[in-house]
């Protein structure tokens, strides 16, 4: 199952900065496309570095909520 992110992008100088903001994750690239190209791929590697660890706060937090 894929999980869409929300992504923001501004230009800073002469660099398109992409973010995704649920995850904090950010990276450029001189043209919008080339900066949310960038931020796939940063965000691909930072969730199979902490994707189980984020699978587990969604899980608590939902235990939390709903008891």
């Amino acid at each position: 199952m894929t999980q869409p992110y929300t992504t923001a992008i501004h230009k800073e100088a002469r660099w398109f900065v992409a973010e995704c903001t649920e995850l904090g994750v950010v990276s450029q690239g001189r043209t919008s496309e080339e900066a949310q190209a960038n931020l796939a791929e940063a965000v691909e590697l930072y969730l199979e570095s902490f994707g189980d660890e984020l699978s587990l706060q969604r899980e608590q937090d939902t235990d939390e909520v709903f008891g």
